[in-house]
Order: structure tokens, then sequence, then C-alpha cells
């Protein structure tokens, strides 16, 4: 994203080169023998708070956007016309991200409250672009442990700045479960508030994941 901000590298550069890259890669999977492939696209980063913090919000919309349409056709394209493939499916994050993020059903259902900061340093973050620094650097020095790390990560959509708190992690564990187990059925499993909001309820992912511990 760096790169595309400072203009190092074009939007269309880094689809084209990415997007070819991977089909390329799929055909070396295919040449080793896998039979069954699913292949990931980008995530929606344009929710993440690094995109926030960054003012990168409408870049990596684009992006992104771009990226998962032209894979979703070049990979398809690929598996359409090579022999030998059983199961072949895109696991759409960047929709997965957008769907769940975007969801007040979704979110009361896991219990998640904030969408917009981080667990790991979102605190520190706000105190920073506090427009009365010096208060803002005494709550941070008195009470440091509160402002580094939140008190209840459950209720966090991001862990960091970038990567997804537990209960997004597990909700896309078992949509991806739910996801293959109809592929091997031959059906497909539409990605919908609907569909996300079931395999909440199914798998009880509302409440907090038992520990090692524990299980």
């Amino acid at each position: 994203m760096f790169d595309l901000a400072t203009n190092t590298l074009t939007v269309s550069s880094f689809v084209e080169t990415l997007s070819n890259t991977v089909v390329s890669q799929l055909e070396q999977l295919r040449q080793i023998g896998f039979k069954n492939i699913i292949v990931a696209d980008l995530a929606a980063i344009q929710y993440t708070p690094l995109a926030d913090i960054l003012n990168l919000e409408g870049l990596a919309n684009s992006t992104v956007s771009l990226y998962n349409q032209q894979l979703a056709s070049k990979v398809s394209a690929w598996a359409s016309g090579t022999q030998g493939i059983k199961v072949f499916a895109v696991a759409e994050i960047g929709k997965f991200v957008e769907v769940t993020a975007k969801s007040d059903a979704v979110l009361n259902a896991l219990g998640i409250t904030n969408v917009k900061t981080s667990c790991v340093g979102g605190n520190v973050l706000n105190l920073i672009q506090s427009d009365n620094k010096l208060m803002a650097l005494l709550k941070l020095v008195v009470d440091a442990k509160k402002n580094i790390m939140c008190s209840n990560p459950s209720t966090n959509y991001f862990f960091d700045f970038v990567h997804s708190a537990e209960r997004i992690q597990r909700l896309f564990g078992y949509y991806s479960h739910e996801m293959i187990a109809a592929l091997q059925k031959g059906q497909t499993l539409e990605l919908t508030e609907s569909a996300i909001l079931s395999i909440i309820k199914q798998y009880n992912l509302g409440t907090p994941a038992l520990k090692p511990i524990t299980v």
C-alpha cells in the first residue's frame, strides 16, 4: 500500500502482476498433483485501522475491488480450461470483511462493539491524535497498560491495526468449513449476512472461545 500511496507502483500494475502470479502458482500446484484448490482474494483492508490512520481508505477500496474482480475472472478461466481439478473456488475474504464489518446484526450477534480502532495500541493512537498533547501524554504514562492493550479483546473487530480479532477469526474458520463442506457436495455457500448469522447461531460464536487449558 505504501508503494501505491507514493505512486511508486500503479494500481493497474499491481493488480495485473499479482493476479497473473496467482494464476501461475495455481498451474504449478496442478502440475504437482493438487486437485482440490481454494484460492483467497484480498481482504477488504479499507476497513482496517491502518487504512484509517494513513487516510488510505479510498485507495485501498479501489485496489482491493479491482484486484478481486480480476482475480475471480482469471482464476475461473484457468479452472474451467484445466483438466483434473475436482474442487475449485475463491475464498472471498474481501466480501467476508465487508459483510461482517458493515452488518450491525452480525456485530451484535458476535458481541463486537468496536470496528474502528484496534485492541493493541488503539487507545495510544487516540491519545496521540488528541488536541491536548500534554494531557494525552499524562494519560499514557499514568495508565500505560490500559492504553496499550484493550481490556476485552473479544469486543473488538480488529486485534491490531491490520488483523482481525478472535471472534472474527473463529467466524471465518467456521465459514470456511461450511464452504468446503458445500463444495464437496457440489454446492455453493453464498456469502450473505443471513448465511453468516446462521453460522454464528449454529456454532454459538457469540461466546468466548475455549482456551487450550479448558479444552
